[in-house]
């Protein structure tokens, strides 16, 4: 009777770690490399490229398995936070728009297993419109993402969870990329002036 209470009950604690929630820290925040806008869309002064990201831009990490592709990686709604306000930008002052970089106050459950899971991190000009990264990508206002990361996930009392400046999160544009339409739209335009242009 022993050995199968034993038994029993390492049966149940390996069930419980191989279904443990994994969690991580939403947090890039090292003083020193804030994302910022590298192209004007919209184009009020707030948004001029060169400048930072601040709480009118949303970051949401895009979470799935282990080795998962870009397509297959989903929003996680919990993850979802605007820009930081005052933090300590680039050159070491404190900007009133935005310092590009984040901070979490609690770790996010992300209802994956602990251990590895692909990452991505996708930011976007929030404005009170558009309130998901796909909006804005429609929209074809700025936007940008970091390529796709490994994450370990941890249990959410382990002190050791990660978070992105762990990962090596590095700087990423965001910017208004033009719709394919408006790109065909431009060389057929710049093919009819070099057609049409006069003989000197």
């Amino acid at each position: 009777m022993k050995k199968t209470l034993i038994l029993a009950m390492s049966i149940a604690t390996l069930s419980l770690n191989s279904f443990a929630q994994g969690y991580f820290a939403m947090i890039w925040y090292d003083g020193a490399h804030g994302l910022s806008v590298t192209a004007g869309l919209p184009s009020s002064p707030a948004n001029h490229a060169g400048l930072l990201l601040g709480s009118d831009y949303g970051v949401e990490a895009y979470l799935g398995a282990a080795g998962a592709g870009e397509s297959s990686l989903l929003p996680l709604a919990a993850s979802k936070i605007a820009f930081d306000l005052n933090g300590v930008t680039r050159a070491g002052a404190t900007a009133a728009d935005g310092s590009g970089q984040f901070y979490a106050l609690s770790t996010i459950n992300t209802g994956l297993p602990t251990g590895d899971a692909a990452i991505q991190i996708r930011a976007w000009y929030n404005g009170g419109q558009y309130a998901t990264y796909e909006a804005a990508l429609a929209a074809g206002v700025n936007n940008g993402k970091s390529p796709v990361m490994t994450i370990n996930l941890k249990a959410s009392t382990d002190p050791t969870v990660q978070d992105l400046n762990a990962i090596g999160l590095q700087a990423f544009a965001v910017s208004a990329v033009p719709e394919p339409s408006m790109i065909a739209l431009a060389g057929l335009g710049a093919a009819a002036l070099l057609i049409f242009r006069r003989p000197k």
